[in-house]
Parts: structure tokens; C-alpha cells; sequence
């Protein structure tokens, strides 16, 4: 998949998991990036909870090590989303409380994208029938 591809897929996908989290009061912007501008990070979310502005970067599937889908930039896309109804915690990088939070996240982004996935894949059986 093209960057332009995955760029237009999640920017599709970006107002139907802002509402789906109660955020479309924020105002995102969402990038693909290459590897040396994500600090090893698959996202990165720079935020400003005050004006409810968000910047997303999400890795470039050319940089991906393991398999890429579009599934997994939008797992990383509904990650970075989540971490915008915590902006008030906002612990420092590698401390412990970081770490519980980044957890925390992490389960619930997988929560709710295996929801979906197994929502999307009865949706795809019906359609089929």
C-alpha cells in the first residue's frame, strides 16, 4: 500500500473513531511519516488539550519491520486518539506512570479494534449470504 493510499484510508476512517472516542471536537491533523522522523514509535500524538488540537503521525508502511495492513495504522491511529482523553494525565517519558498509562491505552485500543474487526467480519459474512 502507498503512503497517499494509507493517508486517504485513515483520513476516511479519522472522523468515525473521533466520534466513536467523543472527540470530534478536536481538531486533528494526521501525517504519514518515514522512520527517522518517529523516534521508534509506530504514532506519535502532539497535543494541546486547551484549544482541543491534535497532531497524528503515523509510521510509513514502507518503514513497517513486520506485516502492514491497514488495520494496523488504523489500531495505531485509534491508539494515538486514545491517548488524547488522557492529555490531562500527561506523565513524564519513562517514568512508571508512563508506562501504566501507555498499557492502559494499549489495552483498550486493542479492545475496541477487535470489537470492530469482529463487527467488520460479520458485516462482511451478511453482505456475502
Amino acid at each position: 500500500m502507498t503512503e497517499q493510499k494509507l493517508l486517504d484510508y485513515l483520513l476516511a476512517q479519522l472522523p468515525v473513531w473521533k466520534e466513536r472516542l467523543g472527540l470530534q471536537y478536536w481538531e486533528t491533523d494526521l501525517h504519514i511519516e518515514r522512520r527517522d522522523e518517529m523516534d521508534g514509535n509506530q504514532g506519535q500524538c502532539t497535543y494541546n488539550g486547551v484549544v482541543l488540537y491534535a497532531d497524528i503521525r503515523i509510521l510509513s508502511p514502507i518503514d513497517w519491520k513486520e506485516y502492514h495492513s491497514r488495520d494496523t495504522s488504523e489500531a495505531t491511529l485509534v491508539h494515538e486518539l486514545i491517548h488524547l482523553l488522557f492529555w490531562q494525565l500527561c506523565p513524564e517519558k519513562d517514568t512508571p506512570e508512563f508506562v501504566i498509562l501507555e498499557q492502559g491505552i494499549t489495552r483498550l485500543e486493542r479492545a475496541l479494534m477487535a470489537g470492530w474487526n469482529k463487527r467488520k467480519s460479520h458485516i462482511r459474512i451478511e453482505a456475502t449470504v
